[in-house]
């Protein structure tokens, strides 16, 4: 984390340094993982007294800030308050990271919500419709497998992406008065449409790469 904020912030993190060393500092470090990521002046020999301030982003402490050569109270909350100042850069920066992907998987699933509609309207047997619905939306969920099941009078037609992975036992064990659900009990997490009561139709998939929900 600190060391995309020294490659974004080197000169002002550089001028900080000078300004210690100005005032008669004799080294100015940025460190972070028992690392030193950087060093003002370079080659510097860090000798005492030495004076560090934690480097704190998202409540964890993600680095340190080390000056030699300095002493009293003053230096102190000077570095106190410089590693804050980083910390708050550090926090916003993970932030906006977080705010990225959320946008980009926002994106990805604008997209299989337009592809699904596209799909499902070029489809006239309700069987490749189901298929559709199946696959984008494992596409969707970012799941292995899904399958779409459909509940018509006597019989239960499933859909599977990609074929076969629903066993049979279980297809055997949906038929009943309450076939849908059962399906759906021993398939996973499920989104049964429902109509006076009465599973119609339902929605599952199952082996998550990410936690999902389904819209």
């Amino acid at each position: 984390m600190l060391k995309g904020i020294l490659r974004a912030h080197t000169e002002p993190l550089r001028a900080l340094a000078a300004a210690w060393l100005a005032a008669g500092a004799t080294c100015y470090e940025l460190w972070s993982e028992g690392e030193r990521l950087a060093q003002w002046p370079e080659g510097a020999i860090t000798g005492e007294p030495l004076i560090e301030a934690p480097i704190m982003a998202g409540g964890l402490v993600v680095g340190t800030l080390r000056v030699a050569g300095a002493t009293g109270p003053d230096a102190t909350q000077r570095l106190g308050a410089e590693a804050a100042l980083i910390g708050s850069l550090a926090t916003i920066e993970q932030e906006l990271d977080t705010m990225t992907v959320e946008l980009i998987d926002m994106q990805d699933q604008l997209l299989a919500l337009y592809e699904l509609t596209q799909s499902t309207r070029s489809h006239l047997r309700i069987d490749d419709t189901l298929a559709s619905l199946a696959r984008d939306s494992a596409r969707l969920a970012r799941s292995e497998s899904a399958c779409a099941i459909l509940a018509q009078e006597q019989t239960l037609l499933v859909v599977q992406h990609p074929p076969g992975a629903v066993a049979r036992t279980c297809r055997r064990n949906c038929l009943g008065d309450s076939r849908v659900a059962r399906a759906c009990c021993c398939w996973g997490r499920a989104t049964p449409n429902c109509r006076r009561g009465r599973a119609i139709c339902a929605l599952s998939r199952s082996r998550f790469a990410a936690r999902r929900s389904l819209p």
